[in-house]
Parts: structure tokens; C-alpha cells; sequence
């Protein structure tokens, strides 16, 4: 009963933050102070996800070091080759950067990935048919955010039109990290995945629709 109570606290709180931004960002109140706070938010939203799972698990702990560092990993390449993702960089909203990739979109891959893992692993028992499921809804909440970033300057692309490997790159990313979770066995609470899931989508597709 107890964690129940601390987990919904967490989710209350994670759903205040999210709904402060999307409302600063829509009545247009100081923008670049919001902007500003969007690191982080993507630091509580990861600081959440641990406090959410309650006990110490060393199994969660490597299997996020590994996803950060893979997520990081392949931002860097993407933007210093161009041949993953396609030509882009990223602007000064997302806070500070080691070799052009702001150090929050290593923790962005880390909980989409959690948030869309213990969805898919709640509807599907064979892991293949999660790992597929959980990495097309991470490609579906990227098309709602490309428009959204690059108004707000979390990253720019140098082609009008966002290339379709983008999305291929994010669906076989994905995958691979999906992978990882299911070997390490995670437990995540599924409750705080399809919160955080639907607040992302929530926020990106209300502001596709204003700004």
C-alpha cells in the first residue's frame, strides 16, 4: 500500500510538470524560460522512474547505463557522420553538450524506452512481439516530436524535410534497446510507463497543433 502511495505521488508530480510546461508553452509565458526548464524535466522524469521502481535494483541500473550510453553513442555518430539519422544538429535548449549531443537525450531514450517497454511487455508474452511493439511506439512519439523540436530549437535539421531514416534509424535503436530490457529482465510499473508515455504524446501533438 505503501508503494502504491509513493508511486502515485511520483506520477502526480511527473503529470504537474509536464502540464506547467505544455500551458507555459501554449499561452506563450516567458517561452525561453520554459525552454530553459526543459533539461531539467528530463532529469526528474528520469530521477521518477527510479524512485517509481522503489527498491534498489542493480539489474535496472546497468540496463539504463547501458541504454544511456548507447543512446548517447549513437546521437554522437548520427550527428558527426549524418549517415544514421540524416544531416542535423542540435541547438542550446536541451542544456549541455559532449561532442554536439546534449548529455539529456541519452536520458530521453532511457525512459521512452522504460515508459514503452512496460507497456508492450502488459500486452504481448513473447518479448519479440513487445520488442517490435514498444520500438513502433517510440518511432510514432518521434513523429509528433520533430515538428515540436525544431520550433524550440532542440535540434535542426539541414534538409527541409525530415528523412524517413530518421525514423527507420529510431525503429532499429529502439529495438536494440528494447532488447536489452528484456534480457536484463526488468520490472517497471506499467501505470508510470503509459503516464509518461501519454504525457509525451499528449504534450507534442497539442503543441504540433499550436505553435
Amino acid at each position: 500500500m505503501k508503494n502504491k502511495k509513493i508511486e502515485n505521488i511520483i506520477i502526480a508530480f511527473i503529470f504537474i510538470i509536464y502540464m506547467v510546461g505544455l500551458f507555459g508553452f501554449l499561452l506563450d509565458i516567458n517561452t525561453s524560460k520554459f525552454k530553459s526548464l526543459t533539461p531539467l524535466n528530463l532529469v526528474l522524469t528520469t530521477l521518477a522512474i527510479f524512485l517509481i521502481n522503489g527498491k534498489f535494483s542493480l539489474k535496472l541500473l546497468v540496463a539504463s547505463f547501458i541504454i544511456f550510453s548507447l543512446g548517447l553513442s549513437i546521437e554522437i555518430i548520427g550527428v558527426e557522420t549524418g549517415l544514421l539519422f540524416g544531416e542535423y544538429n542540435y541547438g542550446e535548449t536541451l542544456g549541455y553538450k559532449f561532442k554536439g549531443v546534449p548529455l539529456t537525450i541519452g536520458l530521453n531514450w532511457l525512459f521512452l524506452s522504460l515508459a514503452t517497454f512496460s507497456i508492450a511487455k502488459s500486452l504481448f508474452k513473447k518479448s519479440v512481439f513487445a520488442v517490435i511493439f514498444a520500438s513502433l511506439l517510440m518511432v510514432f512519439l518521434d513523429y509528433f516530436v520533430e515538428p515540436v523540436a525544431i520550433n524550440l530549437d532542440f535540434w535542426n535539421w539541414e534538409s527541409v524535410n525530415i528523412p524517413i531514416q530518421n525514423y527507420i534509424m529510431w525503429f532499429l535503436a529502439s529495438i536494440f534497446m528494447q532488447a536489452i530490457l528484456h534480457l536484463f529482465n526488468i520490472k517497471f510499473s506499467t501505470k508510470a510507463g503509459c503516464v509518461i508515455y501519454s504525457l509525451q504524446l499528449i504534450f507534442f501533438i497539442v503543441l504540433n497543433l499550436n505553435l
